[in-house]
């Protein structure tokens, strides 16, 4: 089985160089479009700059950081290539409304077409000073020293996780937030929101078709192509309304005064009527396709990635299960702390967490226990639950009122062989320890619990604070919960009992001895009152 910190670097590699592909497209895409200034290089140019920012949302933390990714700059060029398309595209779809150019065209079409051509003149000239400004210059230095960075090993959030898992996750969340999207257009109460639910579901199906472009290389059969191909027919159905409605805009906005009334009203009814039948039909496609088999065979495939890929995850990573001793006997005055026994309840804590580390299948390689009586009661109590005789076994004098730091040493003087290890000791120190490894703040560990922890740490001796998952917890509480003691009952009367004459519907008379109560605990034999 790989490990998992190879196969994130091996992804990482991948996803570096994805990246450094997406930015050398941008730049090329940039420089066509300072050279033609055509509207295929823009478009071309728009794609690339939105996929590098879907790659950096969803991996930042997986990748060295990029400077000006939220920048001034940044920002700059996804809004300004936004304009500029947005120009484009509202006079495509006015010329493809209007009617074929052979035709004669209308009256008030001729203004319309000139504000809207001195529009995209205006954009296209801002981008392009935008592209040659230091802004863009500062932009790519820092994505050139970026790009000589090492890969981390790591996710710097959440520990380790291979890339495979990271690419599961972000295309599983964005294909469910793409459902949600799609059956939100149907609940829309009103044409304003399900304008806005349309909208959504278009970018949701961009998001999740640049993801999967993005993570193919990383990601399980789900059938790639096929995804691909139908997000981008539901992305042009619902992008088709998108242009429309810019139209609309324009037109209603951002032109000249008086462009209602100067706008002939069939062509008005036209433009709605293709509004609404181009949205019909692409929520339909989206919500069909939502609730088909395949669209739920892809997410099960996702859900087991996921599932599998933590599960290689925790029998990879090293664990450590601390345990503190049972319950002690004081009774006996003349022995020192080191040689007190467990008492009759801690025998039987004891029984019960064997147990319950065997339900979890705990199988550890090393045994370390301070020499004290009661720790190496605990330890062979649990280890004839377990079965594990024949695991080594070693009694450490610096475990017994040891502190964080000595555990600590103790611990990364462990072999590197071992890959679980069973830890039994005492308090304070168990429990400084659990919280230094975990982060949590605990006051103290009951007698005999404890926990296990997965170890994102490929060597004993990279053990620090933070390095610690909790996998599972046990308590003798929540072992083997005992049952409720039975009430004490005196001798032919019930606890507190009312006269016969207080009775009141809906409370209880006891069947022997005729008292009456409102709990039904007091009574010895109790029987609701109608």
């Amino acid at each position: 089985m790989k490990d998992p910190v190879a196969i994130w670097q091996t992804a990482a590699v991948v996803l570096r160089e994805l990246l450094a592909r997406l930015l050398v497209d941008m730049d090329r895409h940039g420089a066509a479009f300072l050279a033609q200034g055509e509207v295929e290089a823009l478009h071309d140019y728009r794609v690339a700059l939105r996929k590098t920012r879907t790659l950096l949302k969803h991996f930042a933390a997986s990748l060295p950081p990029l400077p000006l990714t939220s920048g001034s700059s940044w920002q700059q060029l996804a809004e300004t290539s936004g304009r500029a398309r947005d120009a484009d595209v509202a006079l495509e779809t006015l010329t493809d409304l209007v009617g074929p150019a052979s035709a004669p065209a209308p009256a008030w079409f001729g203004p319309r077409m000139e504000t809207l051509r001195q529009r995209q003149h205006e954009t296209r000239r801002e981008l392009h000073e935008l592209l040659r400004g230091p802004g863009y210059l500062a932009l790519h230095e820092s994505w050139s020293g970026w790009l000589q960075r090492p890969v981390p090993s790591t996710l710097r959030a959440g520990g380790l996780l291979p890339a495979d898992v990271v690419a599961t996750v972000a295309v599983d969340r964005a294909l469910r937030r793409l459902r949600r999207a799609a059956r939100a257009c149907a609940d829309a109460s009103d044409a304003a929101s399900g304008s806005r639910a349309r909208h959504v579901l278009r970018i949701r199906c961009k998001q999740a078709r640049y993801l999967i472009d993005l993570c193919a290389p990383v990601l399980p059969d789900i059938g790639v192509a096929g995804l691909r191909r139908t997000l981008r027919q539901l992305q042009n159905q619902l992008g088709r309304e998108r242009d429309l409605t810019l139209l609309d805009a324009c037109l209603r906005n951002a032109l000249v005064e008086g462009a209602d009334s100067a706008v002939p009203e069939l062509f008005r009814q036209r433009l709605a009527q293709e509004q609404r039948e181009t949205a019909a039909v692409g929520v339909a496609a989206a919500r069909a396709w939502v609730a088909g088999k395949n669209f739920r065979q892809v997410l099960r495939i996702l859900a087991g990635q996921q599932e599998t890929v933590h599960k290689r995850k925790e029998s990879t990573m090293k664990q450590l299960t601390v345990l503190r001793h049972a319950k002690s006997s004081h009774k006996h005055t003349d022995l020192t702390d080191g040689d007190r026994p467990l008492s009759k309840g801690g025998v039987e804590e004891g029984s019960l967490i064997g147990r319950r580390l065997r339900q979890r299948e705990c199988c550890p390689d090393l045994l370390l226990c301070s020499p004290a009586r009661r720790t190496r009661e605990t330890l062979e109590l649990v280890l004839a639950e377990l079965a594990a005789e024949g695991v080594a076994q070693e009694l450490d004098p610096r475990i017994y009122e040891a502190s964080t730091e000595t555990l600590l040493e103790v611990l990364r003087g462990v072999s590197d062989e071992c890959q679980h290890l069973l830890l039994v000791g005492h308090n304070p120190g168990l429990t400084e320890l659990w919280n230094l490894l975990t982060g949590e703040t605990q006051e103290k560990l009951p007698t005999c619990a404890g926990g296990t922890l997965g170890l994102e740490i490929a060597s004993w001796q990279e053990l620090g604070a933070g390095a610690g998952t909790v996998l599972f917890r046990f308590s003798p509480k929540d072992a083997e919960p005992k049952p409720a003691a039975a009430l004490k009952r005196t001798k032919g009367k019930c606890r507190k009992g009312k006269s016969e004459a207080e009775a009141v519907p809906g409370h209880y008379r006891c069947k022997r001895c005729a008292a009456v109560s409102d709990k039904e605990k007091r009574l010895c034999r109790p029987e609701k009152i109608r």
